[in-house]
């Protein structure tokens, strides 16, 4: 019995050891947190400054890379079997297709003919603006 005892314990030092093979060091970590930060500032400006489907297509590119660089990491997947790897992959790939549905369903893709994203596009006319207020309407006293 201590001889199998014994065996699962180097067995377990022989994993612990191997597994401290692949960890990164903590530099490395900063370093990949200073890239996220880059990438999240990176995303804010492109969301604030560019417009229409550029935007969105930058914006699902870096959601991508942040993933991709947070489950690789973070999670360890970039040491671990490549099934796990591939699931996790095929998770962002289901998400950013239905993104892309999502968006294509609301017409987000559609161009209005204007400069403006989200507009109105121009098969569809606004509303004609008021041009007087409505009309104030007084409650009866006698009900």
């Amino acid at each position: 019995m201590t001889d199998v005892l014994e065996r699962n314990d180097q067995i377990a030092e022989a994993d612990h050891d191997a597994h401290d093979d692949h960890h990164p060091s903590n530099a490395t970590y900063w370093k990949v947190g200073l890239f996220l930060a880059v990438v999240t500032a990176l995303e804010i400006v492109a969301y604030e400054m560019i417009e229409g489907p550029l935007a969105t297509a930058a914006l699902l590119i870096m959601m991508v890379v942040k993933f991709i660089v947070v489950v690789g990491m973070f999670m360890h997947l970039r040491f671990d079997n490549k099934l796990l790897r591939n699931l996790f992959l095929i998770g962002i790939f289901l998400a950013s297709t239905c993104y892309l549905g999502a968006f294509a369903a609301m017409g987000h893709f559609e161009d209005s003919g204007t400069n403006v994203i989200r507009d109105v596009p121009a098969d569809q006319p606004m509303p004609p603006q008021p041009t007087a207020p409505a009309p104030i309407i007084k409650e009866s006293k006698g009900h």
